[in-house]
């Protein structure tokens, strides 16, 4: 049975969680029995096999601890950058089949520890595409695209093979998050810190991926450049007659089938 512990006269009681739901008054009638639906469905629940995150995980303890101090306080807060870190599954909440198969499912973690996960070499590549799809939803492509570089850069100047892979593995990350930017998330800011990047990588001789992740940006500011005429021309001419296949000669219609009947057959040699 759930239990919680409170402090009484200096003296700790273990109180029972359904005393809590049925016996103290939430300001309705029918709360408590709410309240011990939930807890029952919480208990009903599919938590077979979930690992929790060991970095959260304190070593018990028979006495418990009654206040923290400041200096305490600052070591808890104060911990390792994530993004630095190697390995974080000891962040992640896991989740495994059976008592003897390894932790292959992702059920949660931290921001951070979610975004190394995806950048790990010995990673899923099925997560690491479920990242990239849906990353939007807790972390905005800004953030994602300076979080990359810092772990790029540290990575890449540990000088420990695996670290080294990692990096490898971050950049081809950061292409792909550049690669599918939207037009509206091609700000002044985005674009400084990417062409920052480009440059840093040309200074360190990097150049082969500092010209793949210029080339990356170019395509997306030509698509949005393009994409804001394409809306311009309808936004200020709304009345102008949207041209059909017969505003066009013969001969041009023929001239561009051929270009593209060329085009086809060089992809085919």
């Amino acid at each position: 049975m759930s239990r919680l512990l409170f402090t009484l006269a200096s003296e700790p009681h273990e109180v029972p969680v359904q005393w809590y739901l049925f016996n103290i008054d939430y300001g309705g009638p029918l709360v408590g029995q709410e309240f011990a639906n939930l807890s029952r469905l919480l208990q009903n629940g599919d938590f077979d096999g979930v690992l929790l995150p060991t970095k959260f995980v304190d070593d018990e303890c028979e006495q418990q601890q009654k206040s923290i101090t400041y200096p305490k306080l600052l070591a808890i807060t104060s911990g390792a950058d994530v993004l630095e870190a190697l390995d974080v599954t000891e962040w992640l909440v896991l989740r495994t089949k059976d008592d003897q198969s390894k932790p292959t499912e992702l059920r949660g973690g931290p921001r951070d520890a979610l975004i190394v996960y995806a950048t790990q070499p010995a990673g899923s590549l099925l997560y690491q595409e479920a990242f990239l799809t849906t990353y939007r939803t807790f972390v905005p492509s800004q953030d994602l695209i300076q979080k990359l570089i810092k772990r790029y850069h540290f990575t890449n100047n540990a000088g420990n093979s695996s670290l080294i892979k990692s990096a490898r593995q971050t950049f081809s990350v950061l292409v792909r998050v550049v690669d599918e930017l939207c037009a509206v998330e091609l700000n002044r800011l985005l674009i400084e810190t990417v062409t920052s990047f480009v440059y840093k990588l040309i200074l360190n001789g990097e150049y082969i991926f500092a010209k793949i992740l210029r080339n990356r940006l170019m395509e997306r500011i030509e698509h949005k450049s393009g994409f804001k005429a394409n809306t311009s021309l309808f936004e200020y001419s709304p009345s102008a007659k949207t041209p059909t296949l017969f505003d066009f000669s013969s001969t041009a219609i023929a001239r561009q089938m051929t270009y593209l009947d060329s085009e086809l057959f060089q992809r085919i040699e």
